[in-house]
């Protein structure tokens, strides 16, 4: 799999959606009141997908079980750490409180109307990451078989509107990897005055999604209009994420971003604080200080989160190579003695 330049847009967009993501899940879990147009933030989540769609559009995947391997383990072995981080102060709580309900640690309440909550209740994410990654190699080796992939998951994603509302991050990251396809230099290459055209486009289409999905929302709820106003979610999603890039692509020529390399922690801490046996909101009544502070916890925990896993996986790579190293020593030799005689 051949890499190409990061580009600081690209790099900004990931961190400050992920910061907003997490916003959106201090409103709902930590605020008595319902924050309107608070929603919104959490579409950034179909924004930062459409984001991967856009950047794997400029990648040949040369290896699909390489290709595989290493986004798998990148998405699962941080989620599997923190899982299981948790899990163990979860147990150590249970002894300390005497409260030996193991599964009642897991769980928590939403402050506005007591609907019950999972500490890793947003990891449900993580099949829809695996599920684009999965399809990747086939949007690439075929325009026809990608179209045709877009209609199911846009079908599929819509036929759960019968119980649950659609999401659409599939669609998203296939449409985000089609319009990398055809506009990638667009978004990251420098300024010219078509750009103008792209930038008003995107920031038209998304003002449009805002209005028209609060005038759909204000209607008889039905399940059509469940479905045009999450379509029109995604869609604010995806142009938000286009308008917030051509925008800051001024960027491109600074030196080089790196903290965007927290963004996927960000997302796996998103509910940590605020839910089970690790919630520190409990013990503060004023929203805002519960605000700071989970902000400030997610962002110290994701750092020490992310190089705990760098560590865990350059030991793992460098005992690859050891092994690597020692069954080529071991080959080498036999061919000389088999030279030899």
């Amino acid at each position: 799999m051949l890499t190409k330049k990061r580009y600081n847009n690209l790099s900004l967009y990931r961190i400050v959606a992920a910061i907003l993501v997490l916003q959106f899940h201090i409103f709902f879990v930590c605020y008595p009141e319902n924050i309107a147009g608070s929603i919104y933030l959490s579409k950034f989540v179909q924004g930062l997908t459409a984001l991967s769609g856009f950047m794997l559009s400029q990648k040949i995947i040369l290896n699909v079980k390489g290709f595989y391997s290493i986004k798998f383990r990148k998405a699962l072995i941080p989620a599997l750490i923190i899982i299981l981080s948790v899990t163990f102060w979860n147990l150590i709580w249970m002894f300390i409180s005497q409260d030996f309900n193991f599964f009642q640690h897991f769980v928590g309440y939403r402050a506005y109307n007591g609907r019950l909550l999972i500490q890793f209740g947003n990891y449900y994410y993580i099949f829809y990451l695996l599920f684009c990654y999965l399809i990747t190699p086939l949007l690439q080796k075929s325009k026809i078989g990608g179209f045709f992939i877009f209609l199911v998951a846009a079908f599929v994603e819509t036929s759960v509107s019968k119980w649950i509302a659609p999401l659409y991050i599939v669609s998203a990251y296939i449409l985000g990897y089609y319009i990398g396809k055809v506009a990638y230099r667009s978004y990251t290459g420098k300024y010219r005055w078509t750009d103008l055209i792209h930038f008003s486009i995107s920031l038209t289409a998304t003002i449009l999604t805002i209005i028209y999905s609060i005038k759909l929302s204000a209607l008889p709820s039905t399940t059509t209009i469940l479905i045009g106003v999450n379509a029109l979610y995604t869609l604010f999603g995806v142009f938000s994420m286009l308008a917030f890039l051509m925008l800051f692509k001024f960027c491109n020529s600074l030196p080089e971003i790196r903290i965007d390399k927290l963004s996927y922690m960000f997302f796996l801490f998103n509910q940590i604080f605020m839910v089970g046996a690790t919630d520190i909101t409990k013990v503060m009544s004023n929203p805002f200080e519960m605000n700071v502070v989970v902000l400030l916890l997610v962002t110290v925990f994701s750092i020490i989160f992310y190089y705990l896993y760098k560590r865990i996986e350059s030991q793992a790579t460098k005992k690859k190579k050891i092994i690597i190293t020692n069954k080529d020593i071991e080959l080498q030799n036999r061919k000389i003695v088999v030279e030899s005689r």
